[in-house]
């Protein structure tokens, strides 16, 4: 069972050193976004709440204890509701009961909201670029500002394999974009200003 990646200082440090790498060889700036979890997965909790509910239910119908009638519903929605609140949505479980489509799609609403939020479109040429990393969905999504749209071909991502479930793996993924980066949009010598921050962006 893969563990979560674990969001830290060791993480924020190594991050932003790839990024202060990369941003050395092209004029683009690059912004890491990071969300522990990109989306509420309200229906999960349902799920867990119904599913101590059942087994509940199993243990007053067939253990020995005697449970009053009256006092049963109550019970069960006590159950339910503790275990919905209290037993959390582990990352490994979110991935086998969700679909690939929908832990994508969350992680691409999630970084349409960062890349404004952090004011990836805000550079002098338009050639932001946002990295948003979904910890637990294990998704990662690229955006690009205008100006780096113009200059990278579409085609040239595809050589970029993410990894959005170990640092190291991620790191390199990081590292990879940042050549196709450096390749389109070199730093342009004597004129290459840090407009943004190289550390990652943690989000809630």
């Amino acid at each position: 069972m893969l563990a979560a990646m674990k969001l830290d200082e060791e993480f924020s440090r190594r991050v932003g050193d790839v990024v202060a790498q990369v941003e050395e060889r092209t004029d683009a700036e690059l912004v890491v976004a990071v969300s522990g979890r990109a989306g509420d997965y309200r229906d999960l909790r349902l799920l867990i709440g119904a599913v101590a509910a059942s087994a509940a239910l199993a243990i007053a119908v067939y253990g020995p204890w005697v449970v009053s009638p009256s006092l049963l519903l109550f019970e069960l929605w006590i159950t339910a509701a503790l275990a919905a609140w209290a037993i959390p949505v582990r990352p490994w479980l979110l991935r086998r009961v969700t679909s690939a489509q929908r832990r994508r799609a969350i992680a691409e609403r999630a970084a349409a909201e960062a890349f404004f939020d952090e004011r990836v479109h805000a550079t002098r040429g338009r050639t932001g670029v946002l990295v948003f990393l979904a910890r637990d969905e294990g998704e990662v999504v690229l955006l690009t500002d205008h100006g780096v749209d113009a200059a990278v071909p579409r085609g040239a991502w595809n050589n970029v394999q993410w990894d959005g479930l170990s640092l190291d793996g991620f790191l390199a993924s990081l590292a990879e974009a940042g050549a196709v980066l450096a390749h389109y949009v070199p730093a342009r010598d004597g004129d290459n200003p840090d407009e943004l921050s190289n550390a990652p962006r943690i989000r809630s």
